[in-house]
């Protein structure tokens, strides 16, 4: 088995979420590597390793990096013992799998009769809308787009939205005088948005790009990126959204909007960590601004147990999108 992967796929699929990090921190410490190993590999694969060989080797260094252990840990994690064999369990329930229970084949049963059966469709109609086949012509899509875009990366993506959209030039520095070259400077911006949206870190970024150490990228980040700035650029990428889309497929953008939060979680040394009475577990809530065609035009942080009245508010009145109200 090949057990390299490529850059944007090792951050992309093997990177542990803050649900992932406490489901894998509640068990025994000898057994944790193994079980984020097996746990990344099957939502990566779609079925568990049977051996530590089978893990790949790039990613069984970054889940131990994440997790604060050596990768040799692995060898002491046996893959057929019935400790693994529940963790296997326990990792379908934490991805949302379950087996079908008599209420899920009642209320199956139900449907069918009561949406498909009344439309006279043949058994075979029937079986397709059930197990919802693939949309005709997707395949297709995805043919021209992999021969038009072959092995994009997020990072190309991300600069080619700069060059469209301008929106470097919303990041000015706090310093009194800039010596870098625009150039030097554009790049470095790059990699200091890439790796913290991506959660990458600019240590990691840093070490993956000969020419650019982590000081460098740490001090543009301290001179350049702040909320603000983050706020306008994310409100020219939008713009540009909005004014490029093809209103024959998706429509026009309009004047509304859907707002709701979402709660992530969070360590407990974050200043905005709260408990949430509601969804439990610590976390902070991103409040989201997204208009009726599913584009983001705005998002903020909050604490679990602020008014979310407030945050509404904000997101509507001070709006810098070119958007007529």
């Amino acid at each position: 088995m090949d057990r390299s992967i490529p850059g944007g796929d090792l951050i992309g699929r093997w990177s542990l979420s803050f649900a992932d990090i406490d489901f894998v921190n509640s068990k025994p410490a000898l057994t944790r590597l193994g079980l984020a190993a097996q746990l990344k590999f099957f939502a990566s694969l779609g079925f568990f390793a049977i051996d530590p060989g089978s893990i790949p080797t790039d990613g069984l260094s970054y889940l131990a990096e994440q997790l604060g252990v050596e990768a040799g840990e692995i060898a002491g994690y046996d893959f057929s013992s019935r400790t693994a064999r529940r963790h296997c369990a326990e990792i379908l329930i934490h991805l949302g799998y379950h087996r079908m229970k008599r209420v899920d084949r009642a209320q199956l049963t139900e449907w069918i009769a009561g949406e498909l059966c009344p439309g006279g469709q043949s058994i075979n109609a029937m079986l397709e809308h059930v197990f919802l086949p693939e949309p005709k012509g997707l395949a297709s899509i995805k043919s021209e787009i992999g021969q038009r875009w072959p092995m994009t990366g997020l990072l190309d993506v991300l600069k080619e939205a700069a060059l469209d959209t301008g929106l470097m030039d919303a990041f000015e520095t706090s310093a009194s005088r800039v010596t870098l070259s625009k150039a030097a400077l554009a790049q470095r911006l790059l990699l200091c948005l890439y790796g913290l949206g991506t959660n990458a870190g600019l240590k990691r970024v840093a070490g993956a790009t000969p020419d650019v150490s982590y000081e460098e990228l740490l001090h543009v980040h301290r001179r350049f990126i702040h909320a603000p700035a983050l706020r306008e650029a994310c409100a020219r990428v939008a713009n540009a959204t909005l004014a490029i889309r093809n209103a024959a497929v998706w429509g026009d953008a309009g004047t509304a909007c859907a707002s709701d939060s979402t709660k992530f979680g969070a360590w407990d040394r974050n200043l905005m960590t709260e408990w949430h009475a509601r969804y439990g577990g610590r976390g902070v809530m991103i409040y989201w601004h997204v208009e009726k065609r599913a584009t983001c035009v705005y998002s903020q942080l909050k604490r679990c147990s602020s008014s979310e009245v407030a945050s509404m508010i904000e997101g509507v009145l001070p709006h810098i999108l070119q958007v007529s109200r």
